[in-house]
C-alpha cells in the first residue's frame, strides 16, 4: 500500500484484463471491476482510476459502474521511414 498526498493506492487493484475462455456479454468484466472495488475500499483505499480506450465497450461498462471521464488522450507515432 503506498500513500498519494492523503489518498491510500494498492497497485493490486490494476488491470482488469479480459480471459479469452469466458465469452462477452456476460458481465465478467462488470463483475471483477464491482469486486475489486469492494476489495479496494475494504483496504482502505479512497480513489479508483481506471483507463480505456475512448468510445469503447471498457468504457461504457465502468461509466455504468459510476466512473465519469476525465478526459481523453490521444497516443501519436510516426513511422521510421518518415524520417
Amino acid at each position: 500500500m503506498r500513500s498519494a498526498g492523503n489518498r491510500r493506492l494498492s497497485p493490486f487493484f490494476a488491470k482488469n484484463g479480459g480471459c479469452p475462455l469466458f465469452r462477452r456479454r456476460r458481465g465478467v468484466q462488470s463483475t471483477l471491476l464491482h469486486a475489486r472495488l469492494v476489495a479496494a475500499a475494504d483496504a482502505g483505499c479512497d480513489l479508483a482510476i481506471v483507463t480505456t480506450e475512448p468510445a469503447s465497450t471498457s468504457q461504457a461498462n465502468v461509466q455504468r459502474a459510476g466512473f465519469a471521464l476525465l478526459y481523453v488522450r490521444a497516443i501519436l507515432v510516426r513511422p521510421a521511414s518518415a524520417a
